[in-house]
């Protein structure tokens, strides 16, 4: 249930990120979908309706982190913000989204929340 109203929330900023701020939104959606960190791995059974849950927790993750590096790589070029910072953004992102696709369960989602907060 958690999980579900995480990503029901991710569905929500990921939605709202189309009219304005969106890199803004798109990160908090991020930020939800990264407390899923705190659901114990071993409280997930793979029934099928957890297995449903699972599959669109990891596409909404990996939804989001390919819309935030579709902000970050283009702005690699923009001269206001310190180039330095925005590949260092664009490439946490990028790993982080590695990490997703890579991932095969739960007790993963901690080593991508380490790669987002530092």
């Amino acid at each position: 249930m958690y999980l579900t109203i995480l990503i029901e929330r991710a569905d929500l900023s990921c939605s709202l990120s189309k009219s304005s701020h969106a890199y803004a939104i798109l990160e908090s959606a991020l930020n939800s979908l990264l407390e899923g960190r705190h659901v114990p791995a071993d409280r997930i059974t793979l029934q099928k309706d957890d297995c449903r849950v699972y599959d669109r927790f990891w596409g909404r993750l990996q939804m989001s982190l390919k819309s935030m590096l579709s902000f970050a790589l283009p702005a690699t070029t923009n001269k206001s913000v310190a180039p330095s910072q925005q590949t260092g953004d664009a490439n946490k992102l990028k790993d982080m989204y590695m990490l997703s696709l890579k991932a095969t369960d739960f007790s993963q989602l901690p080593a991508i929340y380490k790669l987002w907060v530092t």
